[in-house]
């Protein structure tokens, strides 16, 4: 047995609300809690990383560009490096508000949908995709 964190009452391990408050019961899964973590911090690094690799990208097309001189190839590296840079940007369209609903969801103890994992596999970073789909539904 386990007591109620808010009024103190007795309640089953299984319980999910408590009896006497109708407060609910917070669970003690520690791995989930792991998983979790873990995809968060792997979709910030997706989200700080992405831009500045097109970034970079962009940036030594734009200096190679610079070297070449005058010329077809110079605008054409030009144009290319531009859109590169803004390019790079795009995913962020995606990746901060998904990364900021899985912190308000984690923050919430809310349950993570299984749509939301994929997409997360699909769109933001794929290892991130993949621990959450192992994170039971019980988050």
């Amino acid at each position: 047995m386990k007591y109620c964190e808010h009024c103190g009452a007795e309640i089953d391990d299984k319980a999910v609300v408590c009896v006497k408050c109708g407060c609910a019961v917070k669970s003690a899964n520690k791995q989930n809690s792991g998983l979790l973590l873990a995809a968060k911090i792997l979709m910030i690094i997706s989200c700080a990383a992405t831009p500045c690799i097109g970034l970079f990208t962009g940036i030594s097309i734009l200096s190679l560009a610079a070297i070449a001189g005058y010329g077809a190839a110079m605008y054409s590296s030009i144009i290319i490096g531009i859109a590169y840079i803004v390019a790079s940007c795009i995913p962020l369209a995606w990746c901060l508000p998904m990364t900021l609903t899985l912190n308000r969801k984690i923050k919430n103890h809310e349950s993570v949908g299984i749509a939301f994992k994929i997409c997360t596999l699909i769109f933001v970073n794929t290892i991130a995709g993949i621990l959450l789909l192992c994170a039971s539904e019980d988050n």
